[in-house]
């Protein structure tokens, strides 16, 4: 059976040395991220995305690092991008909560399993950016 790819584009945003993570609806913790339509690429997707959420302008600054996750039939591809706003107030409607955390929190948090997999993977990788 042929498996469904979702790309998806999550943000690595810090902000005074914390990385900035959302709770859905669901109660589940992630990294803001956006599911690519078809035709999108990963990068223009998450500035659209950031700032229909948020109403911050971001810049990419580089890709992070990224991880493939197989559930069922879908695989799912997500790209970490680090990403800089133009010192505007993080908040939004779209979220149960919003909050920055340290490197140390994230492991306490119940991240979504694709974060959970990246925050693994990449761990020397992010404490280079978060505390």
């Amino acid at each position: 059976m042929e498996k469904n790819v979702i790309n998806i584009s999550s943000a690595f945003y810090v902000e005074g040395g914390k990385l900035l993570v959302v709770k859905d609806n669901s109660g589940k913790w992630s990294f803001p991220e956006v599911k690519l339509d078809a035709d999108d690429k990963f990068d223009d997707a998450l500035v659209k995305g950031f700032n229909d959420y948020f109403k911050v302008s971001v810049n990419i600054i580089e890709e992070v690092g990224s991880i493939e996750f197989t559930k069922e039939n879908d695989v799912y591809i997500v790209m970490f991008l680090y990403i800089k706003g133009e010192g505007a107030s993080i908040s939004s409607a779209s979220f149960q909560e919003i909050k920055f955390v340290s490197f140390s929190e994230l492991s306490s948090l119940g991240l979504i399993d694709t974060d959970d997999l990246f925050v693994k993977k990449y761990a020397d990788t992010i404490k280079k950016y978060v505390g």
